[in-house]
């Protein structure tokens, strides 16, 4: 059994096992994947979206009205916070830099050093919403929800470039065989692809 409203899931390669965000508890379970064994950790928050880190072994889970980033060690479930943004949604692992990135709703994004837990908070507007990191051009690209818009973020400088999509925009993912990025956009009812060096787009339109 996990926790009530089960909401979110990471795959942990370290421990083999599925972490479980349970978002009405505030609590994190973690399955083993053969023997079904079950661990539960409590965060005391709403558990929005989880990530695994495979440089520390651990699970970061982004706390939408705790305003902070839970960190849980995969083998002895000892938990770490971090204060954030306000409602901190999607997050992501960058392995490039290994440090976590969490998009807040408050108009900002949070990166956290995953070794000297040292924190940097980038300003990009616009509610930012869906978050994933790009291998190819080793950045962060950001759904701004309110602005239609996507930013992205150099992993390292930190420097900004923003694309305009459809209205709404959620969650983004990396397309490693064309290095695009691609994300739906809500009130649109249409998914926008975005190469990730010249900017260019392409929006497919869907049933809604």
């Amino acid at each position: 059994a996990v926790g009530n409203d089960p909401n979110s899931t990471a795959f942990d390669s370290h421990a083999n096992s599925i972490w479980v965000g349970n978002l009405l508890d505030g609590t994190i379970t973690q399955i083993n994947d053969t023997t079904l064994a079950t661990s539960t950790s409590g965060v005391t928050s709403v558990v929005y979206q989880m990530v695994f880190d495979p440089h520390t072994n651990s699970i970061w889970g982004s706390n939408y009205w705790g305003n902070f980033v839970a960190r849980i060690d995969d083998t002895t479930l000892a938990t770490s916070t971090f204060t954030v943004g306000s409602h901190p949604e999607d997050i992501t692992f960058d392995p490039h830099t290994n440090t976590i990135w969490t998009a807040s709703y408050s108009n900002t994004v949070t990166r956290i050093d995953d070794t000297t837990l040292a924190t940097s908070t980038i300003v990009i507007g616009g509610n930012p919403y869906g978050i994933a990191f790009d291998p190819h051009t080793n950045s962060i690209w950001v759904s701004n929800y309110g602005a239609g818009t996507l930013t992205k973020i150099d992993d390292t400088t930190f420097a900004t470039s923003t694309v305009t999509v459809g209205g709404h925009p959620q969650h983004i993912v990396f397309d490693s065989h064309t290095n695009s990025i691609w994300v739906p956009n809500y009130s649109s009812s249409t998914v926008t692809r975005i190469d990730d060096t010249t900017f260019a787009t392409s929006s497919y339109a869907v049933s809604n």
